[in-house]
């Protein structure tokens, strides 16, 4: 058998996808601090409660780290100290889970414009259509793994409504994206339900 047998293609484009992996990675540790500088600029005005610029950039800066980390490694490891970093940020000025969802999902946008830009990855490569998949993936398995998170640490306002002790919203949102981008595919209510 040669290499240009089609029992190879997989092991082939595996690699392929890992180097592009990455060079994204890379690409977006080097702009770190351009990603979290335009997310900060947009994100205090998506809510109504006022957050200075400070705290906004170190949660943004968190976010723009663990995206690259999710989208080299293809995964993030809920009990890693990346995001207990951001759990512990997070629980300092008690922002709420869908202002933290609303922050990724900005840094996500900002960190595909960037990734745009890019003159081997960017928008007008062969590879772009792949490198974007890779960065909202990126950004579901950070939300994911956050989550998880949340219930190895429990805060109770995080991850419950006070009223009723019931999930929140986001949460369950959270948990449906995450469930969906694991599989890759449609999910059953039954597989999520084991989640909680």
């Amino acid at each position: 058998m040669s290499a240009g047998d089609p029992l190879f293609a997989d092991e082939r484009t595996s690699g392929a996808q890992d180097d592009l992996r990455q060079r994204i990675a890379q690409l977006l540790l080097e702009r770190l601090e351009i990603i979290t500088a335009d997310t900060v600029l947009i994100f205090p005005y998506t809510g109504v409660e006022s957050l200075d610029g400070d705290y906004c950039r170190r949660v943004g800066q968190q976010l723009a780290q663990l995206l690259a980390f999710a989208i080299r490694d293809g995964r993030i490891d809920p009990r890693g100290k990346f995001v207990a970093d951001l759990h512990r940020v997070v629980l300092d000025r008690g922002l709420s889970v869908e202002r933290l969802f609303t922050f990724a999902y900005l840094t996500e946008r900002t960190a595909v414009d960037e990734l745009a830009l890019d003159d081997r990855i960017g928008a007008t490569s062969e590879s772009w259509p792949l490198v974007a998949q890779l960065a909202r993936r990126g950004s579901f398995d950070l939300l994911a793994a956050y989550i998880e998170r949340t219930h190895l640490e429990p805060s109770g306002a995080a991850i419950t409504d006070r009223l009723t002790t019931l999930h929140t919203r986001p949460l369950f949102d959270a948990g449906l994206l995450g469930q969906g981008g694991r599989t890759g595919g449609p999910f059953r209510i039954s597989d999520f339900a084991d989640s909680f």
